[in-house]
């Protein structure tokens, strides 16, 4: 079933068309991966789910709604969104910063946090194993620690889906999977759907469950890890020449002709 549903949706700025023709479905509580060269469009149709952006389209819906009837404050509560790069509130600590996730949640804008409000960014906390940073003013975190928080944020928002805008970029090797494995955990445990805007395409590979492939602006195709990447592709989408191996659970990983 389909979390999203995209029919001819067209994208310029000014003159310069960014997205041509994009059709596509998002399949609920899976991880999917939205990979393609520098400038494709990827984060612009991000910004067009989010209503950041307005583009032209036939048809397009978020949980069976059409995007056009869905207002702000019903989107913040569908959808919990990390860009690629985020301006954090200075002096605040990182507890209330994840508390600000629960904000599209309150009745209104006057009405005060509960009792689940607070278990819910304590359990997020200790979802992401960041106990150590609870108290820690935010603009001290480094990136890793960052992108950490702000995932335990955007989980505290109980949206129904996860939209991730590069997030492993400032990670270690080690973090980047625990990060892709609580995605993982999120989608088969918590009903969410992560999407997200990866250039690592060995990772993407281990742990999405479904790729959708750019390239200046048109769809170009989507499928499971082993249906995208292939050698034919990384060379037609990335000009890459490369050897595609593939490890014990049959994913396949990129690894480039030197």
């Amino acid at each position: 079933m389909s979390i999203i549903t995209i029919k001819a949706l067209n994208f310029s700025y000014g003159k310069k068309k960014i997205l041509k023709n994009i059709e596509l479905s998002i399949e609920k509580n899976k991880i999917t991966g939205i990979i393609g060269p520098n400038g494709c469009g990827k984060s612009t149709l991000a910004k067009n789910i989010i209503k950041y952006l307005h583009g032209e389209y036939e048809e397009f819906k978020i949980d069976d709604k059409s995007l056009r009837d869905i207002g702000s404050r019903e989107l913040s509560r569908l959808i919990s969104y990390i860009p690629q790069k985020t301006n954090v509130i200075q002096n605040i600590s990182v507890f209330d910063f994840i508390l600000l996730g629960r904000f599209p949640l309150l009745k209104n804008s006057w009405d005060f946090y509960k009792k689940e409000d607070f278990e819910a960014v304590e359990e997020n906390i200790n979802l992401l194993k960041i106990e150590d940073l609870r108290d820690r003013n935010i603009e001290s975190l480094s990136g890793g620690e960052l992108q950490k928080v702000l995932l335990a944020k955007a989980l505290s928002q109980d949206a129904k889906i996860l939209l991730l805008d590069e997030p492993t970029s400032a990670l270690d090797l080690n973090n980047a999977v625990e990060f892709m494995k609580i995605l993982r955990y999120v989608a088969n445990q918590k009903n969410i759907s992560p999407i997200i805007i990866i250039h690592d395409l060995n990772l993407a590979s281990l742990f999405c469950d479904s790729l959708i492939m750019l390239k200046e602006g048109r769809f170009i195709g989507k499928g499971m890890p082993k249906e995208i990447i292939t050698e034919k592709n990384m060379k037609e989408i990335y000009d890459l020449d490369c050897t595609i191996l593939y490890n014990s659970e049959g994913k396949p990983y990129v690894v480039p002709t030197t």
